[in-house]
């Protein structure tokens, strides 16, 4: 072989490097909408089973246990996290379309499902209350 072949393989090496590093990049959507500010109340309601005020309300409670210490690798929002699972408890649907609605992955749509679902359990004790009594019982 001579010089000129070595470099050739050299260069086809390399591009295929290229494109390997190329396939595996994210795609990072920072400009991702908000429904709360896109829909009407009519459209958000048959999407989330709820009105934006009670969502909008949610989302304030939610905001200190969801929000992200940093807005490193465009980390999602309270309020993303929160709408995405509210429309799963409204839908159902699959995490990978939930993901791609969001525009973002599907396991980044099972963690803040995740997130909020905990975060919603945390407040249990201010909204439910179990009798401790027999006489609570009675009642």
């Amino acid at each position: 072989m001579t010089d000129d072949d070595l470099s050739y393989l050299d260069d086809i090496e390399s591009l295929e490097i290229l494109e390997i590093i190329e396939r595996r990049k994210r795609s990072v959507h920072p400009d991702r909408a908000n429904d709360l500010d896109c829909m009407d109340n009519v459209s958000f309601r048959s999407r989330y089973r709820l009105n934006k005020d009670t969502a909008e309300s949610l989302i304030q409670m939610l905001d200190d246990t969801l929000s992200a210490p940093s807005e490193k690798n465009h980390a999602l929002s309270s309020t993303e996290k929160v709408l995405i699972a509210l429309r799963y408890y409204a839908t159902g649907s699959f995490q990978l379309v939930l993901g791609d609605l969001a525009k973002v992955s599907q396991s980044s749509a099972s963690r803040a499902i995740n997130d909020v679902s905990k975060a919603l359990a945390s407040l249990r004790p201010n909204y439910i209350r179990l009798p401790q009594t027999g006489l609570e019982l009675r009642q």
